[in-house]
């Protein structure tokens, strides 16, 4: 069990060299360290500040020491304050209990710990425990501060046991009410091994109402003007699955979510299909809301109208029929495509005007996630097109290079193929011939000597080649590997 005393380990002992060394930058990445940064805080080692929303972080001279020697020093811990220590026998100013005012004892007669009623002491938490929540504590504090600065903070490359701390880190933060008023605190899985926790603007939506507030609906009992898409209705029942006297409920429910959609720039209309309901559309993604009564299976009697219209004997006993029935109860589902929907339904704390809020909330939930992901879409798309063209310049410039090297590997070998043939030339007219083979002899040097000069590119005149542009198979060998030389 890791006590305060112990000797800090390998992580602790490089953020606290790096702190001696004056906290440069580059070293450091994340906001992990801080944590430990908390835990040698925690030991005296070092002294950590923040003002304006800088972090800062000075070396005491136990630190010193403890770089030195590598423990701390020998009254380092007899000049520091015990961590929430209790004597069981100490005395303290303390409120008086219930059984303590009933038999009128006083505070200055009670001991710490000691309950007069049972006449037991009570022991403080284990060290461990104490440990164990200060360094949850300073972890809390660690991470809100990230939050509060940058938003959200990601921990990658964890196991299931480091999962599970930062999980009670965030828990002991929303515990002891560390997150900033208005705001709440969430954590989804990032990646493979990774964790994201950020901190979102408003309260939860399922989260309960405070204490003495009120649960009055939004939702008005009339409504003088309604809303385009409602007043347009030739039957105002013909669009949904309910009984006739839910339908004015479920126009007044329509009528204010419709209306805070336009509101909030969507575009709402009726689906094209039969009793499907609204759709909301938002760009090029759209959200179908539904509004249907709940039903079961209940034993029902048959009707006297049916009875009329079958074969019965007088000593035949009717019985009761298993048969789908309303319940009076609505219920709204919200789609963003075929297998992903969200329900809302009348319960007996809540119907579904109390849970327009909500409704509204994961809409735009949802419009905002699409939104991010379109976005990030089309960055990534914009990356790949610029790595792309970036390529393909590239492979361009390689291409008319090639052309450029090989104009010149061909002039190189004709200029000194031509010395070669003059050089030939000399050396042949240099060895006395017979009489009778001098005009032959003659007559090849001197055709010889002309081709050197037909060939020879330093008396035609040295020209750049001829550049065209390259097409998609001369630009393969030039690519980078795996990118595709038609499109990105």
């Amino acid at each position: 069990m890791v006590t305060r005393t112990d000797p800090i380990n390998q992580t602790q002992f490089d953020v606290l060299r790096w702190v001696d060394a004056g906290c440069p930058d580059g070293e450091m990445t994340g906001s992990a360290y801080k944590v430990s940064a908390r835990a040698l805080e925690w030991r005296g080692l070092v002294v950590l500040t923040k003002h304006g929303g800088v972090w800062r972080a000075e070396v005491t001279d136990a630190c010193r020491h403890y770089l030195e020697y590598r423990k701390y020093p020998d009254d380092h811990w007899a000049s520091r304050k015990p961590a929430r220590k209790r004597e069981p026998g100490s005395q303290a100013t303390r409120l008086p209990t219930k059984s303590a005012v009933a038999r009128n004892v006083t505070p200055s007669k009670l001991e710490v710990g000691h309950d007069p009623a049972s006449g037991t002491q009570r022991r403080p938490p284990p060290h461990a425990t104490a440990r164990i929540a200060e360094e949850r504590r300073a972890a809390a504090h660690s991470l809100i501060d990230e939050l509060t600065a940058n938003k959200q903070f990601i921990v990658h490359d964890l196991d299931e046991s480091a999962l599970a701390e930062w999980r009670k880190v965030v828990d002991f933060a929303k515990r002891h009410k560390m997150i900033p008023v208005g705001c709440r605190v969430e954590k989804t899985r990032y990646g493979r091994n990774g964790l994201l926790i950020m901190l979102v603007e408003g309260i939860h939506p399922n989260a309960k109402p405070p204490v003495g507030a009120t649960n009055s609906s939004i939702v008005p009992n009339t409504i003088e003007e309604w809303h385009p898409l409602l007043a347009g209705l030739k039957d105002p029942g013909a669009g949904w699955e309910v009984s006739a006297p839910l339908i004015p409920r479920v126009r007044r429910f329509l009528h204010v979510l419709l209306t805070e959609c336009t509101t909030r720039g969507y575009q709402v209309r009726w689906s094209r299909e039969e009793n499907v309901g609204v759709v909301i559309t938002d760009d090029d993604q759209e959200y179908r809301l539904v509004v249907t009564e709940v039903t079961e299976k209940r034993d029902v009697l048959p009707s006297q109208e049916e009875l009329g219209t079958r074969k019965t004997y007088a000593w035949q006993r009717v019985q009761a029929e298993g048969r789908i029935v309303p319940t009076g109860r609505l219920a709204v589902a919200l789609f963003s495509s075929r297998w992903d929907r969200r329900n809302w339904s009348d319960r007996r704390a809540w119907t579904i005007e109390d849970k327009l809020p909500a409704i509204l909330a994961e809409l735009m939930s949802r419009v905002h996630a699409k939104r991010d992901r379109k976005a990030e879409s089309e960055r990534r798309l914009r990356q790949e097109q610029q790595a792309w063209d970036t390529a393909v310049d590239r492979a361009r410039g390689r291409f008319q290079e090639n052309l450029r090297v090989a104009a010149l590997d061909s002039q190189l070998s004709d200029w000194e193929k031509a010395e070669k043939i003059r050089l030939f030339c000399d050396e042949c007219e240099a060895v006395p011939t017979a009489d009778e083979d001098i005009v032959r002899r003659d007559e090849w040097l001197a055709w010889c000597r002309s081709y050197a000069d037909r060939i020879d590119p330093v008396l035609r005149g040295a020209r750049a080649p001829q550049l065209r542009e390259p097409t998609s198979e001369d630009l393969r060998p030039h690519m980078p590997p795996g990118m595709n030389r038609y499109r990105p």
